[in-house]
């Protein structure tokens, strides 16, 4: 695969190292964002915080929540978010401490203090966050975390399709719509990003890994590549995830040649421009555009369609997503109840 050119941040990052800004991890799920944030975990003076999933639940309800200036509204939610903590078993200083760590009462603030004060218990200096999916909100990241390196994942969308069949239950079309936003907004971003391509990392890690340390201001260290030695089994169960817990290694690219030549062929013409500029090259021969109309849009339907296809049998999962669900109802229904549509200052 040709090496694509990574995007490069040029914030500095110089400064008293207790203030160095925290740094993001993010791409479409199963392109690498797990096993690139255990190795980066892995270095001395880096410590990733593994699923926090803060914009993904608080950023479409951050307006139920109210006048945060106002400290009934950001204990609210700072009790929610510790709550989400403790569900997705990252560790949190808990609500009172991110509360009394607070400079000022805005929404990013929260996530700036959690990140610090997580960074301060593991003893390092450079805090690091992945959470797969906050590429869906890169460009507010972008703007509200000005000088925050940001290191994008990406992977062979035909291995990722599999993997996303395997490990979650979606359907070959869900898994091209994911990738294909995760890739429009790495292409969208406001300003210069690192791109980490999957099978970049696994056949040449060390020159990878030197570059990303080097972007994140830190030296790279031979043990980061020791990695799985330190994968907590509990967190990873999906079939995906085995490769975090042995040496890197290149078995899972070009897995993708298990699915059906019709599957194959849907996600090439899908994803052919994406393909085209990551220097991924076909294996299928052209089919007519007209077949790619199978591609969902997810509306309301779909989406509960995804859900439930990615709970399945999973009762962890369920437990996780009903956890979700009620503490976005409850602040839902509070906002309707006190009338917060009028009294947006509540």
């Amino acid at each position: 695969m040709k090496n694509a050119e990574p995007k490069t941040v040029a914030g500095d990052l110089q400064g008293p190292e207790s203030v160095r800004p925290p740094f993001f991890v993010m791409g479409c799920e199963a392109s690498g964002t797990n096993l690139l944030s255990l190795i980066l975990d892995s270095h001395s003076e880096i410590a990733v915080c593994r699923g926090s999933h803060y914009y993904l639940h608080f950023g479409p309800n951050q307006r139920f929540y109210g006048d945060l200036q106002k400290a009934h509204n950001m204990r609210r939610l700072v009790r929610d978010f510790d709550e989400i903590l403790h569900l997705h078993e990252v560790d949190s200083a808990g609500p009172d401490a991110i509360l009394a760590a607070l400079r000022t009462r805005d929404f990013e603030e929260v996530l700036r203090v959690h990140l610090q004060l997580y960074v301060k218990r593991k003893g390092k200096r450079l805090a690091g966050e992945r959470s797969s999916q906050h590429y869906l909100h890169l460009a507010r990241i972008l703007e509200k975390f000005p000088d925050s390196p940001v290191v994008f994942t990406l992977r062979d969308p035909r291995d990722l399709a599999l993997a996303h069949r395997e490990g979650f239950g979606f359907s070959v079309d869900e898994a091209i719509q994911s990738w294909n936003n995760a890739y429009s907004a790495f292409c969208k971003a406001s300003r210069g990003i690192h791109l980490v391509c999957y099978e970049d990392l696994v056949r040449s890690p060390e020159s990878t890994l030197e570059a990303v340390c080097s972007y994140l201001g830190v030296k790279f260290e031979p043990q980061m590549l020791k990695f799985y030695e330190h994968t907590p089994k509990r967190s990873y169960p999906a079939a995906h995830h085995r490769h975090l817990f042995s040496p890197l290694n290149s078995e899972a690219i070009g897995e993708f040649i298990r699915m059906s030549k019709e599957d194959i062929a849907l996600v090439e013409a899908s994803c052919a421009a994406g393909m085209k500029a990551l220097g991924y090259e076909r294996v299928a021969p052209d089919i007519e555009s007209r077949t790619v109309t199978r591609v969902v849009r997810h509306g309301v339907g779909g989406r509960v369609l995804h859900r439930l296809r990615y709970y399945g049998w999973d009762i962890r999962r369920w437990k996780r997503g009903l956890r979700h669900w009620r503490i976005a109802a409850r602040v839902r229904a509070r906002y309707a109840l006190k009338l917060g549509f009028l009294r947006p200052n509540l």
